[in-house]
């Protein structure tokens, strides 16, 4: 105890020269709002409301696509009276028998017709990205739409859901990016389909095992089920095949997903 005792007089005259060398040790440490800037920007699920008592409140449609991204999609190309293999083969990826679906069944009102049509335009955007992310360089994404994307969603998409380098025009999709970017795309296939979504066509269409499927939905807080006799029936499923058919569903009140309540924070609202 006697050692450890510091002798205050001998740092008068030296209080400036200590709250400087604080000051330079202490000015690289990020600030609160770059602390926060880089959590959103490492979140792999979109930004939550927890309270929501609304399920469309849960994910708000700009928590998952930027506004200014979301408003400058053009959408008037699609029109709704055109058989839906026409106006799939006029999205930047055409590859999607779910989309296929997703028109077909498009006959809402005009404004939320609108709003839909976005969606399934921005959701086939994220599905080419999942299927060329594989080619590392932005030039050769691009050209691998079959049609082209902006150079907006383009550039947005790069840099939420990959690394990049080379000045930007090269980037790589680890397997945390991979999860994101599913989990983005499965958080509008939810408001596409009313929050209630047939887990093993997606999985299928994006060649990934239902258990992993089932497991971001879960992430996303969906209560997963198995599709009741009736509706199996329906699908013309065998009882073999409906015993595996999953279904996941968002409710309220929510309940807010276990990975985001250990990683903390990430049931705040924006």
């Amino acid at each position: 105890m006697e050692r450890n005792k510091i002798d205050s007089s001998k740092l008068q005259g030296e209080e400036f020269e200590i709250i400087e060398n604080l000051k330079e040790t202490t000015k690289s440490l990020p600030t609160k709002e770059a602390m926060q800037k880089e959590m959103d920007e490492n979140r792999v699920i979109p930004v939550f409301n927890a309270e929501a008592t609304s399920v469309d409140d849960i994910y708000p449609l700009f928590n998952i696509v930027p506004k200014k991204i979301f408003e400058s999609i053009r959408v008037d190309f699609l029109d709704p009276s055109l058989p839906a293999n026409e106006q799939l083969n006029k999205l930047p990826y055409v590859n999607s028998r779910y989309l296929f679906k997703k028109l077909s069944s498009n006959n809402s009102e005009n404004a939320q017709q609108q709003e839909k049509l976005r969606i399934i335009y921005y959701v086939s955007c994220l599905m080419g990205l999942y299927s060329f992310r594989r080619l590392r360089s932005k030039d050769k994404l691009a050209d691998s739409f079959t049609h082209q994307p902006s150079n907006l969603v383009i550039d947005e998409m790069l840099s939420k859901f990959t690394v990049l380098s080379g000045n930007k025009k090269s980037f790589t999709m680890d397997p945390i990016n991979e999860d994101k970017l599913l989990s983005f795309m499965l958080a509008l296939a939810l408001k596409l389909d009313d929050y209630r979504v047939e887990v093993q066509p997606l999985a299928q269409e994006l060649s990934l095992k239902t258990s992993k499927l089932t497991g971001i939905f879960r992430s996303l807080g969906c209560v997963i089920k198995n599709i009741p006799a009736a509706e199996a029936k329906s699908l013309g499923l065998s009882k073999s095949a409906a015993a595996s058919y999953k279904i996941a569903s968002l409710t309220v009140p929510f309940k807010v997903p276990e990975v985001a309540r250990r990683r903390g924070g990430m049931q705040q609202r924006r």
